[in-house]
This record gives C-alpha cells, sequence and structure tokens, in this order.
C-alpha cells in the first residue's frame, strides 16, 4: 500500500500546474458521482422521524422495568400499537421497594406527563392505579394481572391492549 501511495504521490508531483488542476477536478467529480449514486440507491431521502397523534399512553412497571416476562409482553405489545397508530408510548419503572406507597409517585409522575392511558402491569402497579384511579376521573388506567373496580380503570388481557391503543387513536 506504501508503495502505491508514493507512485501516485511521484505522478501527481511529474504533472504539469494545469495536469494537477484537471486531475483534482476529475476527482472531486468522482467523488461527487459517488455522493449522487448512493443517493440514488437508497432512495435520495433523508429518514424522518415518526410523526405521532397527540396521545400518549404509559407504562407504570415494577422495578425490573420491561425485563420481566409479562411486562416484556405488554410493552411489546404498546410498541407495536404505536406504529400501527401512531401513539406515543412510553415506560416508568417503579424503582425501590415493591410497596404502593413507594409506587405512587412514580404513577403521580405518569399523571404530570399528561398521559392520555396509564397502563399498569404486576401487582403493585396495578394496586396503586385502584388507589389512585377515583381521584383522577379524567384519567382512563388499563391493568394487565389484575381485577379493575373503579369506572375510569379496565382490565385487560395481553392481547387486548393494541385495541385499547387503536381506540385512543380514534379518540374514544
Amino acid at each position: 500500500m506504501r508503495v502505491l501511495l508514493q507512485r501516485a504521490t511521484q505522478w501527481a508531483r511529474d504533472l504539469p500546474p494545469l495536469g494537477r488542476v484537471v486531475a483534482a477536478l476529475g476527482g472531486a467529480v468522482a467523488v461527487l458521482a459517488l455522493i449522487a449514486l448512493f443517493g440514488v440507491l437508497t432512495g435520495g431521502e433523508e429518514p424522518r422521524a415518526r410523526q405521532y397523534l397527540d396521545s400518549k399512553a404509559c407504562l407504570l412497571t415494577g422495578a425490573d422495568g420491561v425485563t420481566e416476562p409479562e411486562t416484556s409482553a405488554v410493552w411489546t405489545a404498546l410498541q407495536d400499537a404505536s406504529v400501527e397508530t401512531r401513539v406515543k408510548v412510553q415506560y416508568l419503572a417503579a424503582t425501590g421497594p415493591a410497596t404502593v406507597a413507594n409506587a405512587r409517585p412514580f404513577l403521580g409522575t405518569l399523571i404530570a406527563l399528561d398521559c392520555d392511558l396509564i397502563v399498569a402491569v404486576g401487582d403493585v402497579p396495578g394496586r396503586v392505579v385502584g388507589e389512585v384511579a377515583p381521584s383522577h376521573l379524567d384519567r382512563r388506567f388499563v391493568v394487565v394481572g389484575v381485577a379493575a373496580s373503579q369506572p375510569n380503570v379496565a382490565s385487560v388481557a395481553v392481547g387486548s391492549l393494541r385495541e385499547v391503543i387503536a381506540g385512543l387513536a380514534d379518540g374514544d
């Protein structure tokens, strides 16, 4: 490789001044042609950010976040529904001791973030939703794996989450 570079350097030195200009322009044209060809082959458009609807679904999980099997299935269902409906989804893990008192501020954070739908999975997140939901009738809550008894809380199976998110996208 070094020998090839030395030969190219010597060749460029041996060119007359006009030849050097022509060689430099030729190199520039070759680079621009490669860039244009790459643009044509890749569609020529810059990737754009997904345009979300003005709706947001938030998942409240236990301390392990979305790593537990049931929670992971719920998060995957929410992400798939987001792709289909353009509803923004996010999650928040209630870290620390697995108590309702500890999880309450995490649920409060999701309410403060103006989540249109709050999904809770697991025992402690489901119980904290049961306690907090009656004082937030302007919010919709969904619990997975826990029974619901409040008018603004629905208990659903993981397989039904796509329909719930689709309803959110439709303004239901």
